[in-house]
């Protein structure tokens, strides 16, 4: 028997028995850091590159740690430790599991820094994380899966809430129930749509919070497209409110209105806009009409319009 002092994952080495084959079956050990267990592997066979300072893995399951609690888990069907690098490898139906929080990831390929004490993936990554769906390309977590990543073409599908988001790149803050999304976000949810540069989703409150070219499509129950635009738009998903300020625009087919702020109200299909203060402008097939007013009030199931306080107008009729 010898005895091999091994130094991967930084910190305090790990020691580890061999027998005279570089070949081994039935293989484990932990790793610790500061006294305290910072993960265990298990492996159904090794082997050992002495000139490359690695270590090939075959059907492996790896058990991270916080204090003396197990916080999740990754298996891999192959799989290297990089001593050099300080890093660890799985690919080929790599699998990791939280075991304290609803999340399981999927994906072909995952390296683990010890450095950084992160995981990073290139390839297509399946996240199911209580009841949403997440799909995407490039991943970086941490083992507590406290901060997760979706590199490039992220998609989140939330069966329950009836609600799907896509985007170039999303981050996820599970431990403030933060949901953040990136570069042409477009967040749709059975009668309307919302595009942005960037959307905050708040878990919790169920609020989104979208920015940067907002634009929000809205469809009625008699068939009423409406669009509007705006520096921000809030939806409020609890109380089926729609909150939007800065340069507000609202469109419906040739007439437009403008504004500071707007306030849509699903459940009675009700627009309110105020700030500005707002102007309407119509344009029918006889003639054209420009009002300003304190509030205008729009009861699109009624299709209707209400004008409150200072009330101003001019109508212009086209000759026959």
């Amino acid at each position: 028997m010898r005895k091999i002092i091994f130094t991967f994952l930084l910190l305090l080495s790990t020691t580890l028995v061999f027998s005279q084959k570089e070949i081994i079956t039935s293989f484990q050990f932990a790793h610790f850091e500061e006294g305290k267990k910072s993960w265990e592997m298990n492996a159904e066979k090794v082997e050992m590159n002495k000139e490359k300072n690695e270590i090939y893995l075959k059907n492996f399951l790896v058990k991270f740690y916080e204090g003396n609690e197990a916080i999740s888990r990754l298996t891999a069907e192959h799989g290297k430790i990089d001593e050099r690098n300080k890093q660890m490898e799985g690919r080929n139906n790599v699998q990791m599991e939280s075991l304290k929080e609803k999340i399981k990831i999927n994906t072909d390929e995952i390296r683990y820094s010890s450095q950084e004490k992160k995981f990073f993936s290139s390839s297509f990554v399946d996240v199911k994380r209580n009841e949403t769906l997440i799909k995407g390309e490039g991943l970086e977590t941490t083992p507590n899966f406290a901060y997760i990543a979706i590199k490039q073409n992220a998609s989140s599908f939330n069966p329950v809430r009836k609600f799907n988001i896509s985007s170039e790149k999303m981050e996820i803050f599970q431990d403030k129930a933060i949901v953040e999304f990136k570069n042409r976000v477009k967040f749709t949810k059975e009668k309307f749509i919302l595009n942005a540069d960037y959307l905050s989703y708040n878990e919790k409150e169920q609020i989104a919070e979208a920015e940067g070219n907002s634009e929000l499509l809205l469809e009625n129950t008699t068939g009423e497209k409406i669009k509007i635009n705006a520096g921000k738009i809030i939806f409020y998903e609890k109380d089926e409110q729609i909150y939007a300020k800065g340069n507000v625009k609202i469109e419906q087919g040739q007439n437009y209105a403008i504004s500071n702020e707007s306030y849509y109200y699903d459940k009675d299909e009700k627009l309110i806009l105020v700030g500005g203060p707002p102007l309407v402008f119509q344009n029918e097939e006889k003639h054209r009409g420009e009002y300003q007013a304190e509030k205008v009030i729009f009861y699109l199931r009624e299709k209707r319009i209400s004008f409150e306080e200072n009330v101003q107008g001019t109508i212009t009729y086209s000759e026959e």
